[in-house]
Order: structure tokens, then sequence, then C-alpha cells
């Protein structure tokens, strides 16, 4: 087959499966083009299955995806890089899409920093881990710690004016890099409702933690935080660490440079 016509069977092929006993699986998008740090929200048609338990995985390097097909593309990459997702019910029903990223260091989810979290290089980098760590945690590692971290301030976010006056509620879930100086440094919403991230995102910010520790020291950890959004109550938010956050199981060898 031409190499021009094998490209254009694969693109055509991707997002599409099925397997011996007639289940389906469609990702949409087909594909996906995104800038350093940029998000896309990922869905899948299952037919032909009594299960809907779909699962998300992304390689090793090539950023993270939710449990809700919520995918996160790196802060940075030196070189476009093209990552391969998939959507899997079991092993013999598999779907597939693809994300190209840009070269390039993005903005950081908020205006007021530079957030590289792969290289570790944003401002107060050096301060956020203990020297005992070899480097910041990546969203979704498990961390071993000797004592869970507490929150000593808590911060419930504003209610937008927009989300009110559409009639937007829900919850908002998202996940903040705590710093072993009890600040979160960084923030990736996972579970979203459009009008009300910034507010949810700026509210987790100004939290203050006593740090998670282990072997005597304050390290840098992921921390979890609901805020529930209701017309008709005040905004109710929690947060919790997980030693193994998500659920995200990467992938090794299918991010590809181009």
């Amino acid at each position: 087959m031409p190499r021009a016509a094998g490209l254009a069977a694969g693109l055509l092929a991707l997002g599409l499966a099925s397997c011996d006993k007639g289940t389906r699986l469609e990702v949409a998008p087909r594909q996906a083009s995104l800038p350093p740090g940029g998000s896309q929200q990922f869905t899948v048609l299952v037919t032909r299955s009594a299960s809907t338990n779909v699962r998300w995985r992304v390689a090793s390097g090539g950023g993270v995806i939710s449990p809700f097909g919520l995918y996160k593309a790196p802060h940075y990459t030196p070189v476009p890089v093209t990552v391969t997702v998939r959507a899997q019910i079991d092993e013999r029903s598999d779907a597939r899409t693809a994300a190209d990223v840009r070269a390039g260091v993005t903005a950081s989810p908020h205006d007021d920093a530079l957030v590289t979290r792969e290289a570790g290089e944003f401002p107060g980098a050096a301060t956020c881990r203990d020297t005992s760590q070899a480097r910041l945690p990546e969203l979704g590692e498990a961390v071993t710690v000797d004592s869970l971290p507490r929150p000593l301030v808590r911060v419930s976010p504003i209610y937008p004016d927009t989300a009110r006056s559409r009639g937007v509620q829900g919850t908002v879930r998202l996940a903040g890099l705590l710093c072993r100086t009890g600040r979160i440094a960084d923030t990736w919403v996972f579970e979203s409702v459009p009008l009300l991230d910034r507010a949810a995102e700026n509210a987790a910010r100004q939290w203050v933690f006593a740090p998670a520790r282990a072997r005597g020291d304050s390290i840098a950890v992921w921390v979890f935080f609901s805020f529930r959004f209701s017309l008709h109550g005040p905004v109710t938010a929690a947060a919790r660490f997980d030693p193994s956050p998500l659920g995200m199981e990467p992938e090794p060898g299918e991010a590809s440079h181009r």
C-alpha cells in the first residue's frame, strides 16, 4: 500500500473499534490539535455491549486523562508530539484517537505564573518540593507519606454572576499541587462545569495546608478538591489526599515524536 494511502487508512481507523462479540466503541473527536497544557474532552459511544464501564488510558509522558475522558496535554514539549488516547472496556474492545500537541511551553492554567510541571520549571519550583524529592510528583503518580496533609485555611468559591444568571450549577472537581510550604502551586480540573471552573481554581489556590510529611520532611503531593455550586444554597467545598489519584495508569511506548 502506498504510504499516503496507508496514512489515510490509519486516520480513518482512529476512534473506532469492535471485538469478536460485536462490542463497538467510537471515540470523538477522531483527532485533536492542542497547544502545550491544552485540554480536550473526549467522549465514547458504546454499542452492542451490556457494559459501559470505559477505561481511558494515555501514554506515559503524553499528558494525563481523567476517568471521564478529559485529557490534558503536557505543559512542556520540546518538539511536536502525537499522543495516542485509548478507550477500552475489555482486552478485546479498544478504540484509539490521536492528540497532536504543538511544541513549546504553555502559560499556566492561571495567568499569574508559568507552570511547566513535567520539567519542574515554574516560579517557586525550587521551594515547592523538599530536597529529599528528586522532582515534583506528576499528576497521577503515587506518593507514599507518613502523615497526610491537613487543611488549615479553607476558602469557598465566589459564585460567578454569569453562571448564576444563566442557572448554571454543579460540582467542579480538580487536583492541586500542594507544595511543602502548604500552598497550592498548580491546578487541573478533571470534572468540569465551564462557567464555574475558574472560580473553583481561584478558591483552591487560596487554601493553606499543613503539608504532607515523609521520613520527617515536608513534601509536595497532589490533593483533590470538590466544589459544589448550588443555586439554592451555599457553595460547599472539600479536599482529600489520595496516594494513587485518579486511577491513571499510563502505558509506555504510545507517545511518538514527529
